[in-house]
Formats: C-alpha cells, sequence, structure tokens
C-alpha cells in the first residue's frame, strides 16, 4: 500500500479561477448553462449545489469546461464530485497556455460520486479544460457538484490491512397501502474507516493539522486512503480525532509514543437529481 493523500478544498485552484462552459469551436449552438444552477457551484461547496450543463443534442455532444488560474500553476490532481455521468461517458483533461486548450494530459476513469485523476508528475499549466462526452446520459444535461484542482499532500502514514470501504445509499421511506415500503434514494456515498496502528506521534502530526484544519467537518477535502489506487472521494472527518497510546518504542515515554486509531471518512452527498 501506499500513503495517505489528501487535497483541502481552501487549496483548490479553483476557488479562485475563472470558470466558463464555451465550445471552442463553435460546433455547439445547444448547450447552455442553467441560470438556476450557475457554474459559480462548481467552484463552491457544498456539493449538493450542483452546476447543470445541457447535453447538446447535435452529433456532436461533447462538453467543455475551461479554467483559468490566472497565472501558470502547478497541480497534479484534478476530481469531480458530485457528478451525474454514466459509466460510459469520456472526461478528457487539456490543458495549455491559451484559454481552449488542446493539449491532452489525461483521461479520467469513470467512478461514481467522485472521478478524479492523479497524474504521475506534475503539470504547471494555466488553462485546464475538462470535456466530457456522456451521449448515453439518462438525463439531458450534465450535473457536477464540485471540481477541485491543486496539488496533493502525501503523508507518511501508511493504513492497515483490513480498512473498510463502504457504499450508502440514503432513501426516503414510507409505509404504502396494506404497510408496502415505498422508498425513494436520494443520494449514494462512499465511507471509508482507515486503521493506523502503532504510528510515530510525530508521523501522525500531519493528520491532526489536517483535522484542525477543517475543523472536523466544516469543510471537504478530496481523500485519497492510498494514494497509489484508484480509491478516493470528496469528503470529510466523521468523528472526533480521539487516538490511542498503547506503548512507546523504547519506553521513554511521549519522545516516542505510538498512536493507534481508526478514522472514519464521509463523502459528500451527491445532488438531489429531480
Amino acid at each position: 500500500m501506499s500513503a495517505f493523500a489528501y487535497l483541502k478544498y481552501s487549496d483548490s485552484l479553483v476557488t479562485s479561477a475563472t470558470v466558463q462552459a464555451k465550445d471552442p469551436g463553435g460546433a455547439h449552438t445547444d448547450y447552455t448553462v442553467d441560470a438556476n444552477f450557475p457554474l459559480a457551484n462548481l467552484k463552491t461547496i457544498p456539493v449538493q449545489r450542483p452546476t447543470k450543463i445541457t447535453i447538446p443534442v447535435s452529433s456532436v455532444t461533447e462538453i467543455n469546461i475551461q479554467m483559468d488560474f490566472g497565472a501558470a500553476t502547478n497541480f497534479n490532481v484534478v476530481a469531480i464530485a458530485g457528478h451525474n455521468l454514466s459509466s460510459t461517458a469520456t472526461i478528457k483533461l487539456y490543458a495549455d497556455t491559451t484559454i481552449y486548450p488542446t493539449t491532452l494530459i489525461g483521461t479520467m476513469v469513470w467512478t461514481h460520486g467522485t472521478a478524479f485523476y492523479k497524474f504521475a508528475t506534475t503539470k504547471n499549466y494555466r488553462y485546464l479544460a475538462i470535456e466530457i462526452d456522456d451521449a448515453n446520459s439518462d438525463y439531458t444535461y450534465v450535473s457536477v457538484g464540485l471540481i477541485m484542482v491543486g496539488m496533493l499532500t502525501t503523508t507518511t502514514l501508511t493504513i492497515n490491512e483490513g480498512w473498510k470501504f463502504s457504499t450508502e445509499a440514503v432513501n426516503v421511506q414510507n409505509d404504502g397501502e396494506y404497510i408496502t415500503p415505498i422508498s425513494r434514494n436520494l443520494y449514494t456515498r462512499k465511507r471509508a474507516v482507515l486503521p493506523f496502528e502503532n504510528v510515530l506521534e510525530s508521523a501522525f502530526a500531519g493528520m491532526v493539522t489536517l483535522y484542525e484544519d477543517l475543523k472536523e467537518n466544516t469543510a471537504p477535502a478530496l481523500i485519497l486512503p492510498d494514494a497509489s489506487d484508484h480509491y478516493g472521494f470528496v469528503g470529510r472527518f466523521q468523528e472526533e480525532l480521539e487516538r490511542s497510546y498503547p506503548h512507546s518504542i523504547n519506553g521513554t515515554g511521549a519522545a516516542d509514543d505510538l498512536v493507534s486509531i481508526s478514522i472514519p471518512f464521509i463523502e459528500d452527498a451527491n445532488p438531489i437529481l429531480l
């Protein structure tokens, strides 16, 4: 396993970027941003407040979202949270020195809820574009709750074997005729419980800093439990950061205390699509 890594929402380049949705080739006259769900929503939390862009009905079905960071800036991860994309959607990342970049730098793997692309090397660009083609969507629009771009903080912490990664469906249920349950799904989210056992307290300090920066759950972060694998989501601490001190390495006290803890993170809920 690789190390635990994260990108805080407050460190995302997108929060201060200029964002537009425009087809650089002029082929689409029919894709627009819903005035009730503007582009500003993909820059800001909560994830449940999305941007909606209509999918073109012409033979070319891509939509394009362009970001201007104001200057060439380093980043090594791009994440799309709270999306409604189908599993057959194609998500391509372009970057360059112009507002409509044409240099392909990555193709994102689709995952439910939060899709992300982690680059092997740091990229440095002013302009970034996300091209989405979801011709087989069940919807007439692309919905995006949040886009995050930035530099991952990779810790020295490695989760222990036996960590838990679950999917939770949140439903509303009423009793119908003859007490038959009638359920409606609101959203589905991920939950991870990450065990760290016998970790030097000094190595755990970065996790404490993250907890304090997020003030437990006032803001989310892109959480990668294992930075070498494709697990990840935009979420928050679910509980207080209570750790135990079973023993020290040399028995000399605080200088070599070992920490054990199991930390639950929960994904920010996807938008409820009506």
